[in-house]
């Protein structure tokens, strides 16, 4: 569908990362520019995972994303890796968890509006309970979080907001872990990584509620037309 620049460019963090702002947004415009020279047939983005990679700043992701040659946003969502949530600590730091995850998400579609371009939500996910990687272990928060953003992913598609989907992160299917710390070891079966973000065939909850919102998703035309993108 289309190309990316980047997973997750930054300018930088903090003070070092304002003083390479110019040199972001040169870069972001230059190279989407060239990709579509090159290949006019399809579309470009940058692969930013939003505010969270554009210093906390609005301003900074929108204007790295004003550029005519980027054709849609996007952002990513990971509350663990963003110190929001503690699987060791879930009763206490859940709800803050999905409070803000919202708050990203609204934010993320009014600048898209803003813009008039659409936005794709590429990652999401949540850490297996208690943090472990072992297939088996219990998806009790992960398939309450996926509920409420998938829900709330349908209701902004439904209601015309320049969203369409998203993707969760990420499908191990049959894959069973053979190291836990996240890493392939030699002679381990090459596939994608086992960690607990990911979701296997015995995850048949969390399988459910993204068959669930499959379904209504597919059934439903977004209204965020043409117009818009003007």
């Amino acid at each position: 569908m289309s190309w990316q620049l980047s997973n997750e460019p930054r300018p930088g963090n903090g003070k070092e990362g304002a003083k390479w702002l110019d040199e972001y947004y040169r870069w972001i415009n230059v190279s989407a520019k060239f990709i579509h020279q090159v290949d006019p047939n399809h579309l470009v983005s940058s692969g930013s995972e939003g505010l969270a990679g554009s210093l906390d700043s609005t301003e900074v992701f929108k204007t790295a994303h004003a550029s005519k040659y980027i054709d849609y946003l996007t952002f990513h969502l990971w509350p663990y890796d963003w110190g929001w949530y503690n699987p060791n600590n879930a009763d206490s730091t859940y709800p803050v968890t999905e409070m803000k995850a919202v708050a990203y998400i609204d934010k993320h579609l009014q600048i898209a509006r803003e813009l008039g371009k659409p936005v794709v939500m590429e990652e999401f996910g949540l850490p297996r309970d208690s943090s472990l990687t072992t297939i088996g272990i219990p998806t009790t928060a992960k398939d309450k979080f996926f509920e409420k953003i998938l829900s709330l992913v349908l209701d902004s598609v439904s209601n015309g907001a320049p969203i369409a989907g998203a993707n969760f992160w990420f499908w191990g299917g049959e894959g069973s872990p053979q190291n836990f710390n996240y890493k392939w070891g030699f002679g381990n079966p090459l596939r994608g990584v086992d960690n607990f973000n990911s979701i296997y065939y015995s995850d048949i909850s969390t399988i459910e509620i993204l068959k669930k919102y499959a379904n209504k998703l597919n059934g439903i035309k977004n209204d965020f037309s043409r117009a818009n993108l003007k």
